[in-house]
């Protein structure tokens, strides 16, 4: 990702999950880096320490001529679930921007 593009995370934070969400976001936009003008990554945990399926994704992506892709993700684990939702983002920008072709 470039300068020219913002990332911003909240929620649930740790060294090492914003390297896994800056690094799993960079394999999935990487060819796209022109038409991204803003990243939102949001973690949270749902339930509590309940447990469960309870780690909630949220991805915003901010193109540039076209409205943000909003993609979320749940799972027993945030790195999983960050995984899953890079790969949903990667899939859907690239249909976004290939139709405007």
């Amino acid at each position: 990702m470039n300068d020219t593009q913002i990332l911003t995370i909240t929620g649930i934070r740790s060294a090492a999950l914003d390297e896994h969400i800056r690094e799993r976001l960079h394999h999935a936009l990487n060819q796209h880096e022109g038409q991204v003008r803003s990243l939102r990554v949001s973690v949270r945990d749902i339930n509590g320490p309940r447990g469960g399926e309870d780690m909630q994704v949220r991805i915003i992506v901010g193109l540039r001529g076209s409205a943000d892709v909003v993609i979320e993700e749940t799972g027993a684990d945030s790195y999983a679930a960050i995984s899953l939702a890079a790969e949903r983002v990667k899939q859907t920008v690239g249909r976004r921007l290939g139709r405007r072709k």
